[in-house]
């Protein structure tokens, strides 16, 4: 789901407008994540599933960086740190 035309860049609160969502823009960092530096959120809980990318900021929050239903629809910055990461890659729908 992306409202923007072609050309605009990406707007992370835009995109969070338009469709609703109920994915938070922030949220601090807990103990158990340790030292990493992205988390990637499933959520299996409507008819299809979601994912939710989120970037640590500024040492202590995480800010979302795009959520989707599968890896076509994520912006570009989610599909550099999704391609950089195995594990993120080979979670994600395609």
């Amino acid at each position: 789901m992306n409202n923007q035309p072609d050309n605009a860049p990406f707007d992370i609160h835009q995109k969070l407008r338009a469709s609703g969502s109920r994915w938070g823009y922030l949220h601090a960092v807990e103990p158990w994540q340790g030292d990493c530096n992205f988390q990637l959120i499933t959520d299996l809980s409507g008819e299809e599933c979601e994912y939710a990318l989120y970037q640590r900021v500024e040492g202590d929050y995480f800010c979302l960086v795009d959520f989707f239903k599968n890896y076509n629809e994520a912006c570009e910055e989610a599909k550099n740190i999704i391609n950089s990461n195995p594990k993120y890659k080979a979670a994600i729908n395609y």
